[in-house]
């Protein structure tokens, strides 16, 4: 049987919610049994549900981290050392 993949949208939040009680005993995992915090989840990042043949089998989901708006320059501080394989030192051209 052919297994797919496929996105979540706010329909699916009543199958994500039947999946995650039916592993909320585990020690090793925090479910998530809320409506919003399936809404956060599909709005800050993306879902996948795993589907064999037309049934739900679990689900996949990640969210992309923010990186750190800036360093603040101090005097004195030099941006770290960029290296490529055919080049000496180069110093990032921002700090």
């Amino acid at each position: 049987m052919l297994v797919t993949l496929k996105k979540a949208t706010v329909a699916d939040i009543p199958v994500l919610l039947e999946l995650e009680k039916s592993v909320a005993g585990t020690k090793i995992y925090s479910p998530m049994l809320e409506e919003s915090e399936w809404a956060e989840a599909l709005q800050n990042g993306a879902v996948i549900l795993i589907e064999k043949g037309n049934t739900v089998v679990g689900n996949i989901s990640y969210e992309k981290k923010r990186r750190k708006p800036y360093l603040h320059k101090r005097p004195g501080y030099r941006a770290p050392v960029s290296r490529t394989r055919n080049s000496k030192r180069s110093y990032d051209a921002a700090a």
